[in-house]
């Protein structure tokens, strides 16, 4: 004997009702993806900052977190949490931007240095201020300090990036490396990325070469075959101009001269090249203009920069825009939560119809 028509219509519907409220309890349960693991506190210390010890501990095995947050004056502690005169919240814009309610500072303790051998944390120390001293070398410019171990005395060597002055500190810092981020970066990968280069004794070249490089465009000179020029985007999104002559050899020593062009350009979009009259370089890059741009500038970052070194065009260089479009491309951002609250109501709405359904069968 077989079941009825409107018996299969109610197993069917049973089945489906059934599926639908396994999904809803797998969509509750499931895991949420995320990109940094272990994040102890992410209310005070940002993923990116958590990140860097991750990557520290890779860099040497036997190292230990000495910590990031702590209630106390300077990078430690959080913005929101400090007086208007602390030093780790007095200059702007480094350290008035950013998140107010992260630490940004991080304390990268070494055991073996605890026991008096001072070898690894001043291989560690002389790089950061070896580093934070050379002019040509734009690492280190988003951070604000480091303290730390540069030899084995029992004296604390540091140095101020920002201020370009030799700093020290009290004695732990013989056994552990301070460093304090500028608070505007934070939540800044790149700029983390860029102190890792340095501790890993990589040359500014070989960053330039790598991920931290974001796309350097060399051109040629046409007037003199022994000259380079070298333009690069920084940790921050600033334009960098290196220039020297006698071939590759010299940019890889360190040789040379660099100067800031400033701006705010998007990595990897930065392009080049000498004018047809040779007497100047158009530089532009997909980023943020400052206003003085012409119509149809848009969202391009430009200068014109001439041969005895004069500038033009800060923000976007003159009658080279016309085609460009003016408005900044449409972003479309996903709301996660949104799209979980609407795909939540969908299920319940499903639900309802297929219950509905249920009991209408069931009437009939």
């Amino acid at each position: 004997m077989h079941p009825a028509p409107a018996d299969w219509m109610v197993m069917a519907a049973l089945l489906c009702a059934v599926v639908a409220i396994l999904y809803l309890v797998w969509w509750m349960l499931r895991g949420k993806p995320t990109t940094y693991a272990g994040n102890p506190d992410p209310a005070r210390i940002t993923d990116q900052m958590w990140w860097l010890w991750q990557q520290l501990q890779a860099l040497e095995p036997s190292s230990k977190l000495g910590g990031i947050y702590a209630n106390k004056p300077g990078y430690h502690n959080a913005r929101g949490n400090l007086p208007y005169y602390d030093y780790s919240v007095c200059d702007d814009p480094p350290d008035q931007g950013g998140p107010g309610d992260k630490a940004a500072a991080i304390d990268w303790t070494f055991p073996d240095a605890q026991g008096g051998n001072y070898a690894t944390i001043s291989k560690y120390t002389k790089r950061l201020i070896n580093s934070g001293k050379d002019q040509n070398d734009p690492r280190l410019d988003g951070w604000r300090e480091c303290y730390g171990n540069a030899d084995s005395d029992t004296y604390v060597e540091g140095y101020d990036f920002r201020y370009q002055c030799d700093v020290t500190s009290d004695s732990s810092h013989l056994w552990h490396i301070h460093l304090s981020e500028n608070r505007d970066q934070t939540k800044s990968q790149k700029n983390k990325e860029a102190l890792l280069s340095v501790l890993k004794g990589e040359t500014v070249a070989q960053w330039l070469g790598g991920a931290g490089g974001d796309g350097a465009v060399l051109v040629n000179c046409p007037y003199d075959k022994a000259r380079q020029d070298l333009f690069y985007v920084g940790p921050t999104g600033e334009v960098w101009h290196k220039w020297f002559t006698g071939g590759l050899n010299t940019l890889w020593t360190g040789a040379g001269s660099t100067e800031n062009l400033k701006g705010k350009v998007a990595a990897g979009t930065l392009t080049a090249c000498w004018k047809v009259d040779q007497n100047s370089i158009d530089i532009v890059g997909l980023g943020q203009q400052d206003g003085n741009g012409p119509a149809g500038a848009g969202q391009y970052w430009g200068m014109n920069l001439a041969r005895g070194g004069a500038k033009s065009g800060w923000g976007s260089f003159e009658k080279c825009y016309g085609a460009y479009p003016s408005a900044t491309p449409t972003t479309f951002i996903v709301d996660a939560a949104k799209r979980e609250q609407q795909a939540m109501l969908m299920i319940v709405l499903a639900l309802i119809a297929i219950l509905g359904a249920v009991v209408a069968v069931l009437v009939d």
